[in-house]
């Protein structure tokens, strides 16, 4: 299975589909200045220091090798494994109710 440019699959705009603006940036009617100030929490600073220096998560071997094995269509995504993933990250992510 070769994987493609997703401009390639999708089906071309319909007539009257409004057009990209050239790149140009939508502001909203009451966004903040450019020069807004932002402050992080003490917790976002203890994990920004925490990454400094971390190594890149991103494995270019790794990757070809995933790529070679789908295109040779043998990948077999692990179902469980899977779902697994989606779980911890929902659990990470969600918001602890208060009752």
């Amino acid at each position: 299975m070769k994987i493609n440019n997703v401009n390639d699959v999708l089906p071309p705009p319909s007539p009257g589909t409004p057009k990209p603006n050239g790149g140009a940036r939508e502001v909203a009617p009451n966004a903040a200045p450019a020069s807004a100030e932002v402050t992080l929490s003490p917790l976002s600073a203890q994990v920004a220091e925490g990454l400094k220096g971390a190594e890149p998560t991103f494995d270019a071997q790794r990757v070809a090798e995933v790529r070679r094995v789908i295109e040779e269509g043998n990948y077999r995504p692990d179902p469980v494994r899977i779902a697994e993933a989606v779980i911890a990250q929902v659990a990470f992510t969600a918001k602890p109710q208060v009752q």
